[in-house]
């Protein structure tokens, strides 16, 4: 059984709804599918067997964050998870996904900044999952930009359990699209421990296209330049 999870487009406001859509076809015995919103909140169907389930749910988050929404079908060996950045209106935030360069996996993605009163970042909240594993973080060590419509920004994060923590980069480019539109294209590389981004090769890379309105820079949104 594949399950089709559709975060929304984009970040959320606080204190709005934030729909996700699901499609799916139903074991031959039924189940039970299952919303879990993480912030406490859950949503549950009774699918019947062997039907095409295509459902919407909304959910409303109080606090801004970055979210991890699954959907379950059964006794949880089937799941799909998507993220949810919920921000305030001065918040830098972004979700969706991309594409794991080695794997040709879909990677889904959520981050929130907060600028400080000079301009820094003040925090930051960055979570992905590389492969199954969740890559997480408060942590940034530098953000940049270098020209209107682009960010960069790295520090270290866990991946997994595990308790040392990786170098990650994340950059993001205005780039051409179809039709004189333009488009955002996000590279997010995580690298081994006592790495050197830049120089060394990443252990991951999952980079894609984002469409617009995914990922708003806010009052980073100004030249630069990277490291």
């Amino acid at each position: 059984m594949t399950i089709r999870l559709l975060a929304p487009a984009g970040p959320v406001f606080s204190g709005r709804l934030a729909t996700v859509s699901v499609r799916f076809r139903a074991p031959e015995a039924g189940a039970l599918a299952t919303w879990r919103w993480e912030d406490g909140g859950h949503d549950q169907e009774r699918v019947d067997p062997g039907s095409v389930v295509r459902a919407r749910r909304t959910h409303r988050y109080d606090a801004p964050g970055v979210y991890r929404v699954r959907v379950q079908v059964g006794d949880g060996d089937e799941a799909e998870d998507r993220y949810v950045t919920v921000a305030r209106a001065d918040q830098v935030a972004a979700s969706g996904w991309v594409r794991d360069v080695e794997r040709g996996e879909r990677i889904a993605f959520g981050f929130l900044i907060t600028p400080g009163g000079d301009g820094a970042p003040e925090a930051i909240n960055l979570r992905a999952l590389l492969g199954g594993v969740e890559l997480s973080t408060n942590h940034i060590a530098w953000l940049m930009t270098s020209h209107p419509g682009s960010l960069h920004f790295g520090g270290l994060a866990s991946f997994g359990a595990a308790a040392p923590e990786h170098p990650y980069r994340v950059d993001v480019l205005r780039v051409a699209a179809a039709r004189g539109r333009s488009a955002q294209r996000m590279t997010m590389s995580v690298y081994a421990l006592g790495a050197v981004p830049g120089h060394d090769s990443p252990l991951h890379r999952a980079t894609g296209i984002v469409r617009p309105g995914h990922i708003a820079l806010g009052p980073f949104d100004a030249p630069g330049a990277p490291p």
